[in-house]
């Protein structure tokens, strides 16, 4: 099947061309895909597709089969793919050589959505090896996703080293209160007395750094 089949984006919904399982029990459509997997999987990771499959249906209109597919609106193919490849080769997700930073997030996406806490905590972990620039904006992308305040802080830490090399597009990303916060981290210092400080203290009336 030729890439272009196998963007989900536009066209009709069909059948996905590696997730389509015969004897799976459970369809799933994500923009124009159409997954078919097994139930109890999926169950097993996410307390939130646990109760959509346990919520009572009328018989003559349950959502997950062929004719009536569940649709997850919002999520992205990507991160279902990277998913179901996890789930159906446990090693995978274990592994930091297979996975680039774009489809770790875009997993984080579904994995907090969905509530599946230990993808999720297995996600920020490898997000934590990357320690170069794009990972750190990662970082901050996987806070944000998450909620987490620590994470954003460790990011714009992270991303200080780098500050020579931000670029005008780099910064709109990062969004005018991040922005800020990452101007706040870069010109700041603790002096001998532990305020925060610029380049100097008037307190102790020293320089922190030379002007």
């Amino acid at each position: 099947m030729s890439d272009q089949n196998n963007d989900y984006s536009t066209g009709e919904p069909r059948h996905h061309h590696e997730f389509y399982i015969e004897d799976g029990n459970i369809t799933i459509q994500v923009e124009k895909a159409i997954f078919r997997v097994h139930r109890y999987l999926l169950a097993q990771r996410s307390s939130v597709l646990k109760g959509m499959f346990q919520a009572p249906q009328q018989e003559s209109c349950q959502d997950g089969t062929d004719v009536r597919p569940l649709v997850l609106s919002g999520d992205s193919v990507i991160g279902w793919e990277i998913l179901f490849r996890s789930i159906y080769d446990t090693k995978l997700l274990k592994s930091n050589d297979l996975w680039t930073s774009d489809q770790l997030v875009a997993l984080l996406r579904v994995a907090h959505k969905y509530c599946m806490e230990s993808i999720e905590q297995e996600i920020l972990s490898q997000l934590h090896t990357y320690k170069d620039k794009p990972g750190f904006f990662k970082l901050l992308d996987a806070s944000r996703i998450v909620g987490s305040e620590t994470l954003e802080k460790e990011a714009i830490e992270g991303l200080t080293q780098f500050r020579l090399s931000l670029t005008l597009e780099e910064a709109n990303w990062l969004g005018m209160e991040i922005f800020y916060k990452f101007m706040m981290n870069v010109s700041s210092e603790s002096c001998s007395c532990g305020r925060l400080v610029g380049k100097y203290c008037s307190s102790c009336a020293v320089w922190i750094r030379q002007p």
